[in-house]
């Protein structure tokens, strides 16, 4: 089971990461200091959730693009990627 947001926190990442989709990446602390200055909020809470959400759909994003350069690669060289069968 995966982690349940809620909604303002979903909300606001995703406005930031829409806003500035190069300004975050897979670093927790690093996007902290990032959302931070982006809500200037007080809030330590809020921008805790809002830089784990963040961090979590960049970490995901990047997870994807890994399988599919992955899968591309073993489709176009389809003899080191087959498993070879044989009866034993």
């Amino acid at each position: 089971m995966g982690r349940i947001y809620g909604d303002l926190i979903k909300r606001v990442g995703e406005e930031l990461l829409t806003k500035h989709p190069d300004l975050f990446n897979g670093d927790f602390e690093s996007n902290k200091d990032k959302v931070k200055a982006a809500l200037k909020t007080d809030s330590k809470k809020l921008i805790n959730k809002v830089a784990g959400y963040i961090t979590s759909k960049v970490n995901a994003s990047n997870k994807t693009k890994v399988v599919s350069e992955n899968e591309a690669e073993a489709s176009s060289n389809p003899t080191q990627s087959s498993i070879q069968t044989g009866t034993y």
